[in-house]
């Protein structure tokens, strides 16, 4: 494994982050792999949300919240990716669309007269564990799709 500076680190990352630089374009530049420079925005963001999770709620009751992505394939259908999938594809540039899924439990803890057997909800094809003090609650998953009309879908054809 190579030694690499962290302020060097730090600005690959920060080029990619605040000025949308390709991970192909930095890769060129600086002469690590497309892979190691992912891997780096990848902890970075993880560490990120960590810092961001300490932060004010701004909506009560979500339990979990998911995003995909739709990419624009060469045959004219769309595949659905996570963010990270997305990423270390370099495929920003062609998506179309954003799923977006949220799993949202009552605010009171005790509606139910006993536990619920179904501890796991698929929410935007991830699983979520719902912990065991929260099975007499109610829950319901909420999903859409937005279609990013902004995008010159004529270029990806």
């Amino acid at each position: 494994m190579i030694y690499v500076e962290p302020e060097l680190k730090e600005k690959i990352i920060q080029l990619h982050i605040q000025e949308g630089r390709t991970f192909r374009s930095l890769s060129d530049e600086f002469g690590f792999s497309r892979g190691v420079i992912c891997n780096w925005v990848k902890k970075y963001r993880e560490s990120a949300s960590v810092d961001a999770q300490r932060e004010k709620q701004i909506a009560e009751n979500v339990e979990a919240m998911q995003f995909l992505y739709g990419v624009r394939q060469d045959n004219g259908n769309t595949a659905y990716r996570t963010a990270n999938q997305v990423e270390s594809d370099d495929q920003w540039g062609m998506v179309t669309s954003v799923q977006v899924g949220l799993l949202m439990r009552s605010a009171h803890q005790y509606l139910l007269d006993a536990p619920s057997t179904k501890n796991i909800y698929n929410l935007l094809k991830q699983p979520v564990n719902i912990a065991d003090a929260d099975l007499r609650r109610l829950f319901r998953i909420y999903t859409t799709t937005i279609n990013l009309e902004n995008v010159d879908t004529g270029a990806l054809l």
